[in-house]
């Protein structure tokens, strides 16, 4: 039974990320704290236990990694996250996932507007804008319904298939521009 108000992707993720990832990134937080083993253990666990996670051979329950966290003062989120190894990183990360979302957003919009008829072009884009919107909702719960009963690896190639088919679907429907014609 999962505690209420736990993340269930980060309790994924810390379930299924690289014990040796995971014990080299708490061990730079617990260095850049100016931490011991010991004051990172504290009564929960053995310094022993915490040097096993630390060179990768343990890799702890999800409550015991929040309190550790919590006690080295760094987001469970900045130890678990891929492709992120500090602040900087996680925040690079988030940039460019920010950055990508804005261009999707733009670029839908751009395409109802330009592929709109000319009688009814505001019904149209209502109709595109509630496609859309519908589409940027249920994504997430998707994913996490397919995170919750399979495992965030299987959501995520799942919601990827997704969208090379909604991709592969609109080059279809929305006709090209031939050379020369009145944009």
């Amino acid at each position: 039974m999962q505690n209420a108000g736990v993340d269930p992707t980060l309790a994924e993720l810390s379930r299924t990320i690289d014990p040796t990832t995971l014990g080299r990134r708490l061990r730079n937080a617990r260095i850049a704290a100016g931490m011991t083993q010991s004051q990172v253990a504290a009564e929960d666990t053995s310094t022993a236990y915490v040097s096993r996670i630390e060179i990768g051979q343990r890799r702890p329950e999800f409550g015991l990694l929040q309190r550790m966290a919590q006690r080295l003062d760094v987001p469970l989120e900045e130890l678990l996250m891929p492709l992120t190894t500090g602040f900087v990183t996680l925040l690079i990360a988030a940039l460019a996932i920010g950055f990508g979302n804005g261009i999707g957003s733009g670029m839908i919009m751009t395409l109802g507007a330009d592929h709109s008829p000319r009688h009814g072009r505001a019904h149209f884009l209502g109709v595109w804008r509630l496609m859309s919107d519908i589409g940027s909702s249920c994504g997430p719960a998707l994913l996490s319904f397919l995170a919750g009963s399979l495992s965030l690896a299987a959501g995520i190639a799942a919601t990827g298939l997704i969208a090379f088919v909604a991709a592969g679907t609109l080059a279809y429907w929305i006709p090209s521009r031939r050379a020369g014609a009145r944009i």
